[in-house]
């Protein structure tokens, strides 16, 4: 297990992202969709840490 990060005492800025038409795409892609979720996931990882930012929690 990692340990928690340490948090600046700063702006702090909360992204939530959703993928449209996931349930459709689980429904059609079954397992497959686990793929795309964590293909989604670190996309958006690579950019937040592009903007030195951190993750908190996926």
């Amino acid at each position: 297990m990692r340990p928690a990060p340490t948090l600046p005492r700063a702006t702090v800025t909360f992204m939530l992202t959703d993928i449209e038409g996931s349930t459709h795409l689980l429904q059609r892609l079954g397992p497959l969709h686990r793929d795309l979720l964590a293909e989604h996931h670190r996309l958006l990882l690579e950019q937040v840490e592009a903007a030195s930012g951190i993750r908190v929690s996926a």
